[in-house]
């Protein structure tokens, strides 16, 4: 557990994990489970320590403080009880003494690493120099020293130090016998330590005033590069283009978020970056709608061209604003992308997102109608044409039954493309079954025992055959869409507690009347999908009928073979 803790200190540390979550982790930590007695909580306490000594630089600002003091004081409490082994309340105790001291160690950095050659090398010369000969070299009187590395020999098997090498040779220190002469390496030019983030923050909001009073995006670029901002300063630097540009005509807007694109294909910033200094700015939102009341309407404006240039996905941007989280922020996005690209594209991407809207609404607000309602009046209502069909269907069949009405105003309010679709079957399908069951007076959830009398049998089949043009036009010689239709056979059976005879009979008409075709029947028999109710109970009272299908049909193939 230690290790993970470590690890997720240094994801912390690095930026790449958000404060929420490493909070999350202190408090559990923390907290004493139940049936947990104090003293076997070391572990835990010990977690704990290792985590806020690696992250609680980080985490300890002006807006964490309140969470910090209350951590540390519960750090204190246990820190002062005896029931803790002795190490544990020291632990506690340096942590704590840590934080007095603004987070500086005790004790200096001692490197006891690892060590090059070189500096092994300069070391060997340093201890095998004698005042002697420092004093020749010093002189002159001898080519440049080589530093040597000194053997660990006995005085007795070192030779004589009086021999005096022939002129014009190296003086040998010590050394046996000679080694080959070591090549000096030149030196290595010493970097210049990265700005501090004052200073850093200075310098991208001169470059972006300049970039937006002279629209000279190259220049920008190689200021930025020059900058060598390290990667955690990145989402703040990202913050501040953003917010130099708010209170700036449109223009400059567009040219700050072609500046944050092009740094992204020059590989100086992530989409990651980007969205950490979007959700920066978006905290910043009370104090900034002070001077800049439109503030949401601006980001919204950065958010859709990243979207566009593809720098963060819909469904990277909707994860942080779930359950109406700056609602309507996430609506003013898609509003915006529409309006800078076309509906038929936006649409296309957020049905790939797999992003749910309902989760994107306030609590309060999360059904089917009030969604709808909301998207109406914000113009996104395009994005689910299938819920307008699912309210409007059944009121246009009630207007005017005849297939030619109903086949005319589906061609014309929805699109070709969703004719294919399995949610446009599945509310075809339901919206006849309704409509049929309100004609023959049947109330959804009523159990009836008894089969209906033969006149509504005869006019529950006359009304499938007055629909049944339009059920063949969607569904002819598409096997999966018919599979569709007969789960929403299902689900109509199953809301009206399953009438008697009812699913047999649309089954029976289906097949009679070539709505369904054999292969689907049996398709939906093997089909094991659990999201449509009511499947058990269904094959129960049609599983006969599917056993004489599936035996017809072998016999009738045998007859063909023959």
């Amino acid at each position: 557990m230690l290790g993970n803790i470590k690890f997720i200190g240094e994801l912390g540390k690095l930026d790449l994990i958000h404060e929420s979550i490493l909070h999350k982790c202190i408090k559990t930590l923390l907290e004493k489970k139940k049936r947990v007695q104090l003293k076997d909580m070391g572990e835990d306490l010990e977690c704990l320590c290792q985590i806020m000594r690696t992250v609680g630089p980080r985490l300890d600002h002006d807006k964490a403080k309140s969470l910090m003091d209350q951590y540390f004081g519960r750090m204190r409490s246990l820190m002062n009880n005896n029931e803790l082994p002795a190490r544990l309340r020291f632990l506690l105790q340096d942590t704590a003494e840590l934080r007095e001291n603004n987070w500086i160690p005790r004790k200096a950095f001692i490197d006891n690493g690892p060590k090059t050659i070189n500096q092994i090398r300069q070391e060997a010369v340093k201890i095998s120099l004698r005042p002697a000969q420092s004093f020749l070299l010093n002189k002159n009187q001898v080519p440049k020293l080589q530093p040597q590395i000194p053997t660990m020999m006995p005085p007795s098997a070192q030779p004589p130090h009086t021999q005096t090498p022939p002129l014009g040779q190296p003086p040998q220190l010590g050394l046996k016998t000679n080694p080959p002469p070591i090549q000096e390496k030149p030196q290595k030019i010493i970097k210049k330590p990265p700005p501090a983030k004052e200073e850093l923050l200075k310098m991208t909001e001169a470059m972006v005033t300049e970039y937006l009073n002279s629209k000279n995006l190259t220049e920008a670029v190689s200021i930025t590069k020059e900058m060598k901002a390290p990667k955690p300063f990145l989402p703040e630097m990202l913050s501040k283009i953003i917010v130099c540009s708010l209170d700036r005509p449109d223009e400059d807007k567009e040219h700050a978020s072609t500046l944050i694109h092009t740094l992204r294909t020059e590989g100086l910033i992530t989409g990651e970056s980007f969205m950490q200094a979007f959700l920066n700015v978006l905290d910043q939102c009370p104090k900034i709608e002070l001077d800049v009341p439109l503030v949401k309407s601006y980001l919204a404006q950065f958010a859709a061209r990243a979207i566009i240039a593809e720098l963060v996905s819909v469904a990277e941007l909707a994860h942080p604003l779930e359950n109406g989280t700056h609602f309507p922020l996430f609506l003013l996005c898609l509003q915006q992308t529409a309006k800078l690209k076309d509906r038929d594209w936006l649409t296309d991407l957020f049905q790939q997102s797999k992003v749910n809207m309902q989760k994107m609404l306030p609590e309060i607000d999360q059904n089917k109608d009030r969604m709808l309602e909301i998207l109406e009046g914000k113009g996104l209502s395009f994005l689910f044409p299938l819920l307008k069909l699912e309210k409007e269907l059944l009121k246009q069949i009630k207007a005017d039954p005849s297939p030619q009405s109903i086949y005319k105003w589906i061609k014309d309010n929805i699109s070709p493309k969703l004719h294919t679709d399995k949610g446009f079957v599945n509310i075809l399908m339901t919206s006849f079954l309704q409509y049929i069951s309100q004609e023959l007076c049947m109330a959804e959830g009523d159990e009836q025992l008894a089969a209906p009398p033969k006149e509504q049998l005869e006019q529950e089949k006359q009304l499938l055959l007055a629909f049944k043009p339009v059920m063949q036009k969607f569904l002819h010689d598409h096997t999966q869409l018919q599979v569709s239709a007969l789960y929403a056979l299902q689900v109509h059976c199953n809301t009206s507690a399953f009438p008697k005879g009812m699913l047999l009979r649309y089954f029976v008409n289906f097949y009679d009347m070539e709505i369904i075709e054999e292969e689907a029947f049996l398709a939906w028999k093997e089909d094991i999908a659990q999201e449509f109710p009511g499947k058990g109970k269904s094959l129960f009272q049609v599983n006969q009928w599917l056993t004489w299908l599936e035996t017809a049909e072998e016999e009738e193939s045998e007859d063909e073979a023959d």
